[in-house]
Order: structure tokens, then sequence, then C-alpha cells
């Protein structure tokens, strides 16, 4: 499933569900030898669709992020007169900030449809999703948010006379919450980006929208810092996500129960249960505690596991699947 651009794959986001447990490919090594060619390949190539599948566990980051969304909801729930405060969401590479508030936001479009009666109705927006593209002007900008509630053209003279219609619309929509990603592409110091800058602050006080900003070391990003970010930082709740650890008890244990869930998901009749927990010393050495490289590392492992007919994750198949980029800088450092 790609990142939603518009309204119609948000909603696709939002309504998917993994398989449930009752539904997961289950067959022995028996049952699975004996399936014809071609009953075998379309049974494979249904175990590694359920691997890939999209799923998102309760990590302490993703804990605290919906925490703060629910916290957010209530108070957006109250009439205001300035901007809402909001919430940005920052940390390095590959810890998974944006299926952070891309869950959120799930969360908070489903406790708003219920709350409004609106469930299934096409014509409610209650959370809007863009992610900020390189070189942004004002126009741009607008042009995404445009794109995503279908709308091909705004009216307006100039850049902010296409805002306020593009506010117009969204209200009339219901829109209560907007997530802006990738925030750190946003340099202000340009003036396209300062513009932009603005633009945005002037466009989240005019909405009565609560903003979620998600993005790269937003703590170093032009967004946030200096005089001009004083404001931004002022106005949303900071949420600093790292890759896992290894430096406590219980951030070994915290690394050991995501192996664990991860581990859950292997639809490999010979795969023995906790034996990746016991490598968990291993598997960060390969990962460098990050969330994101060891479901890359797992998954692919466990599909060339299914494709070489080995039928369980081991260490010596692992030593065979390449790790990102990030995962081989990490060289197994624990971060801070």
């Amino acid at each position: 499933m790609a990142v939603p651009s518009n309204n119609r794959e948000w909603r696709d986001f939002c309504d998917f569900d993994p398989t449930p447990d009752d539904k997961r490919p289950s067959l022995t090594l028996d049952e699975i030898q004996g399936l014809s060619d071609s009953e075998r390949e379309a049974y494979n190539n249904r175990r590694i669709a359920y691997i890939y599948e999209e799923r998102t566990f309760p990590t302490r980051d993703l804990v605290t992020i919906e925490k703060t969304a629910r916290r957010l909801l209530r108070a957006a729930q109250s009439p205001s007169s300035v901007a809402r405060r909001g919430m940005s969401v920052s940390g390095p590479v590959r810890t998974g900030k944006s299926t952070a508030v891309m869950n959120a936001g799930k969360r908070l479009d489903t406790r708003l449809r219920i709350a409004n009666n609106r469930v299934g109705d096409p014509s409610y927006v209650p959370v809007v999703y863009i992610s900020i593209t390189p070189a942004t002007t004002p126009n741009k900008l607008w042009a995404v948010f445009a794109e995503f509630i279908g709308v091909r053209q705004l009216r307006g003279r100039n850049s902010d006379g296409r805002m306020f219609d593009l506010i117009a619309l969204l209200r009339d929509l219901g829109v209560r919450f907007v997530i802006i990603d990738d925030v750190q592409r946003l340099n202000t110091d340009r003036v396209a980006g300062a513009e932009v800058a603005d633009s945005v602050k002037t466009f989240a006080e005019f909405l009565d929208a609560t903003m979620i900003y998600a993005g790269v070391s937003l703590k170093s990003a032009p967004l946030f810092t200096g005089e001009a970010g004083k404001q931004w930082r002022a106005r949303t709740v900071p949420i600093d996500m790292h890759p896992f650890t290894r430096r406590t008890d219980d951030a070994v244990r915290e690394w050991r129960e995501l192996i664990a869930s991860f581990e859950r998901y292997l639809p490999l009749p010979l795969h023995i249960p906790g034996s990746l927990v016991d490598e968990f010393d291993y598997l960060f050495n390969r990962t460098g505690g990050s969330i994101a490289s060891l479901h890359d590392l797992i998954c692919d492992t466990a599909a060339e596991a299914i494709d070489s007919g080995e039928e369980k994750v081991t260490v010596d198949l692992l030593e065979t699947i390449a790790v990102d980029a990030y995962a081989k800088d990490q060289n197994g450092s624990d971060s801070a």
C-alpha cells in the first residue's frame, strides 16, 4: 500500500485491517508438500503477502503518540479563537515516524466518524494527511492539499486567495486534524521555505484544526529552530522517537518484545517460536535497533525461507539477507 496522496487512498489505509489470526496461512509441512505445484505457488504467494502486511505494534513511542493524539482530540472539542496546540513527532530515519503519525491519524479518523455518526460517509473528511515535497512553495503546498480532497483547481488571484479558498473547502468537509509529514524538507532559510512556513501558520490559525508535524530530527530542522521557530515549538507537544537500545534491562525487554511481535506472524511450519528472541543481540547488531530495519530483515528472510523451502528463520539464513544503509552505518551501536 502506497503512502496516501488523496482522500480515497487515505480511506483505503484507514479501512485496511491485517489478516485475522483465524485466517492466517497455517498449513503443516506435510500439507504444503501435498499441494500441487500451482497450489503451492499460490499458497506461498499468500504467505509472503501475509508476512509483509502492514502491522503496528504498541511500542512505547507509539503509545505516547496515540495518548497525545487523544488529548488533542479532547481539546479540539472546545471552541478556540487562536491556533490550536499541535504535536511534532521527530527522530532519526527508520524509527517509524510516518507509520506512527499515520496510525494516530487513522485512530483519530475512526473516533471522529463514530462520534459524529458519519462512519462510511465519503463527504466527511476529519483527517488530512500530506507530505512536504522538496522545493515546496505556498502554491505547491495548497495544490497538494487540493489533490488530497479531489479539487483540481483552487480559486483565488494569488497564494493567499487560494489558501482561503482551500480553508473554506476543508471546513465544509469537517477537517479537524491535519498531518504534515517530512517537515524537515521545509527550509525556512530560503525565501520560498520561509513563505511556506508563514503560510502554514496562517493556514492553521484560520482553519481551526489541530496540526501534527512529523520529520527527521525536527529539533535541528529550520522550521523549529532560531527565533522564527520559537512560535512553532511553543505551539506543539514535542515527541522524540529513538531507535531501540540495550542500555538498561527495560530497554532489552522492549527490544525482545518487539522481536517476539514480529516472530508471531511467521507462517513457517518449521520455525521454532522464540528462537529469534534468543538472538536479540545478533538482531540488534544487524539493525542498530531500528524498528523499520528489523521489520525488513525478518520479513525478507521469512520470504527467502519460503522460496528456498527451509521454512524457518535462522541466523544462517539471516546472514544471507542484506540490510539497509542506515542499519549498516549503525554497526550495532546503542544510539541515544
